[in-house]
């Protein structure tokens, strides 16, 4: 949904990006580093991601509100 009529590599930026700053961080022994994208409650928390239009985070934020258990 994020990389919908962009170019896959600004996609990857923003994905990275909001992960990096709102998603968890899993370190390795081997020193490999990992973030995940962060789950419904947060995302339904922000305001507004930058990067991403209001059209695109309102779906983000409806598809997260649908994640939710019920």
């Amino acid at each position: 949904m994020i990389g919908n009529r962009i170019r896959v590599t600004q996609a990857a930026v923003i994905k990275q990006r909001f992960a990096a700053r709102f998603g968890h961080r899993a370190e390795f022994r081997c020193g490999q580093v990992f973030e995940s994208f962060p789950g419904p409650d947060i995302v339904l928390s922000l305001p507004v991601v930058s990067g991403l239009s209001v059209r695109k985070f309102d779906t983000l934020k409806g598809i997260a509100q649908a994640a939710l258990p019920v």
